[in-house]
């Protein structure tokens, strides 16, 4: 029947009709992704349990991601100024177990089912806890969020020295010149990847949450290396702006400049547009 009316009607007013039925479709899938944008994440705890099942400590697993709070305050944001219409691009530098690269991989897939992030991760032992990004594959797997991350294993900037120099299994002890250089010795993952990432040309991305490194200087290099991959107006999410990181805090505030403007914070994450 549909054939006969196509070959009947004037090939206008077939395209008007097809025309509005494209519109019908895409309203329908407007309907979807906005009926998912509203659906809760998944819940911290359950994030949390999941790595603890595989054999993860529950003290390191809650106390080396961000809080359940912070998160909720990130994708409250993300839902508020998203456009939904299309899917997001997110990178995401500093995974440890995944935590929340899964949660805001969740969150922005709710808002459209395309949206991708970039993780960047150089795979590093971390609060004594080997190989992390097995537990972040297995999380991504579980979630159903294999198709929305593309994960890079490797430094974001140059290479550095894993936990930030510190042993956190001894009460932040910071290490001895001979432990540091000897962890350097062991420690690899390809470096740059930022950079590479800029030489590739890839889509602009819409968000971005630096949770890597802690040295101030290296974060300073990656908020410049980061905003030419950024569009303008969105928002790059910095972890740990507190009075426990006080240079890191000190990076935000300075951060307020001709690249960014301080947009929001939490009292443990902090909030730039990108200008």
């Amino acid at each position: 029947m549909k054939q006969l009316v196509k070959y009947i009607l004037p090939h206008g007013i077939v395209r008007l009709v097809q025309t509005r039925q494209e519109r019908g479709y895409q309203r329908g899938r407007a309907a979807i992704q906005g009926k998912n944008a509203s659906v809760p994440p998944i819940a911290h705890t359950a994030l949390i349990d999941f790595v603890v099942s595989r054999g993860v400590d529950r003290t390191q697993a809650r106390e080396g991601t961000m809080p359940e709070a912070s998160l909720a305050f990130l994708a409250s944001i993300l839902v508020q100024y998203s456009d939904s219409s299309r899917g997001l691009r997110g990178l995401h530098v500093g995974n440890f177990l995944g935590i929340s690269l899964t949660y805001l991989a969740d969150v922005v897939r709710k808002i459209h089912a395309a949206s991708l992030v970039v993780s960047v991760d150089p795979n590093l032992e971390h609060r004594g806890i080997q190989h992390p990004q097995d537990h972040v594959c297995s999380m991504l797997d579980h979630f159903g969020l294999s198709g929305n991350v593309m994960i890079c294993c490797g430094f974001s900037h140059e290479k550095n020295v894993s936990n930030d120099g510190r042993n956190y299994l001894e009460n932040y002890r910071l290490l001895e010149s001979e432990e540091v250089e000897q962890k350097i010795a062991q420690e690899h993952a390809p470096h740059s990847v930022i950079e590479n990432l800029k030489q590739l040309q890839v889509a602009s991305f819409d968000f971005a949450l630096i949770d890597g490194n802690h040295e101030s200087a290296y974060v300073e290099n990656e908020l410049g290396k980061i905003y030419p991959l950024m569009r303008k107006g969105g928002f790059v999410f910095m972890d740990d702006v507190s009075e426990g990181w006080p240079m890191i805090k000190q990076v935000f505030e300075n951060s307020n400049q001709s690249f960014y403007r301080s947009f929001e914070a939490d009292g443990r994450v902090g909030v730039l547009e990108v200008l």
